[in-house]
């Protein structure tokens, strides 16, 4: 990390990437070339208010920017005093000082009822002087794209693409939660796995390593276990997508039902990309970028690429975007140059 003067560095700013699995948070500022460097790290749990419910969600948010705050080298106290506020002002020391502007990009945060819920807490919290409460896919663009346009998608926890065309008209497909959506996600390949261990012990479908894969992560001898087992915990949604690791683990051994669950998830992440090019009349080659736990595995995009080659859509070669919360950095850059 780049030592910085013991004064305020100024704009301060902060992003967040907050999702199903975990939130990550990046405090930082804007040298003189206008490069952004990055003061501060917190990573903390889920922050998808549908997901894990409100009070858990805004916890991890406190806790994930208070580590960001607290491990940026600012110099005096001024890192101490801006993380010691948690109960009435997050962003704001004793002092005055202040986040200058901060962008959080949520899981969720395109329902009004999400994005009101998150903006109440950010004003309460006195977060920042200014902030924006963004589609968690926003971020995956600017990060991954030097002018703003083109098709994202998340596969991770869940799934989601956006698109944004040249004319800056954009949509968001896909989201819609795992009760009966998210295909093409980590929670559907899971899903899928657990379906296809309970066929291969009924033998109404074919063996599978899966079986075998699935009890010795979760530590049992039989296979009716996982049932109660993942009911137990308290967020059944992520304990299911914990298990995708498992699936591409499978198919790189040559297992021909993971295989087949892969195929079949970015088949349907293909049909998500498809749609935005369609409806968005996409018909230049066109930037995809791509994030999420799973989608960052090399096994998901070969296939996925396979799939789009297929399908004819006309796509620049593949980004990936490991770290999504840089993304909300550049935006809360751009939204502070563009002020008057």
């Amino acid at each position: 990390m780049t030592a910085l003067p013991t004064c305020l560095p100024r704009p301060l700013l902060l992003g967040v990437d907050g999702g199903g699995s975990k939130t990550s948070v990046l405090l930082g500022t804007v040298d003189g070339a206008g490069d952004i460097l990055v003061l501060g790290r917190g990573v903390a749990g889920p922050s998808n208010l549908r997901a894990v419910g409100k009070d858990l969600a805004l916890a991890n948010l406190e806790k994930g920017i208070s580590e960001a705050i607290q491990k940026a080298n600012l110099g005096s106290n001024l890192g101490s005093n801006l993380g010691s506020n948690l109960g009435s002002n997050l962003g704001s020391n004793l002092e005055g000082q202040s986040i200058d502007y901060a962008v959080l990009a949520l899981a969720g945060s395109s329902l009004p009822d999400i994005k009101s819920e998150v903006s109440h807490w950010a004003k309460h919290r006195h977060l920042a002087r200014q902030f924006e409460v963004v589609h968690d896919l926003d971020p995956v663009l600017a990060a991954g794209t030097t002018d703003g346009w083109g098709i994202a998608l998340i596969a991770g926890t869940g799934a989601v693409a956006r698109g944004v065309n040249q004319s800056g008209d954009s949509l968001t497909i896909g989201g819609w939660g795992h009760w009966f959506a998210d295909r093409g996600s980590g929670y559907d390949l899971g899903r899928n796995a657990l379906w296809a261990v309970a066929e291969a012990v009924d033998q109404t479908g074919p063996k599978t390593l899966l079986a075998e894969l699935i009890l010795d992560k979760l530590k049992l001898s039989e296979a009716r276990e996982i049932v109660p087992t993942i009911s137990q915990g308290a967020n059944i949604q992520r304990q299911i997508a914990s298990l995708a690791p498992l699936v591409i683990y499978a198919a790189e051994m040559n297992d021909r039902v993971a295989l087949s669950i892969i195929d079949a998830a970015t088949e349907e992440a293909t049909k998500l990309i498809s749609q935005l090019a369609k409806r968005l009349e996409i018909t230049e080659c066109f930037s995809l970028v791509v994030a999420g736990g799973l989608a960052c595995t090399e096994l998901y995009r070969t296939t996925l690429i396979a799939h789009l080659q297929s399908a004819g859509l006309r796509h620049q070669p593949l980004v990936t975007v490991d770290e999504p919360v840089i993304g909300s950095l550049k935006i809360a850059r751009a939204q502070w140059v563009s002020q008057p």
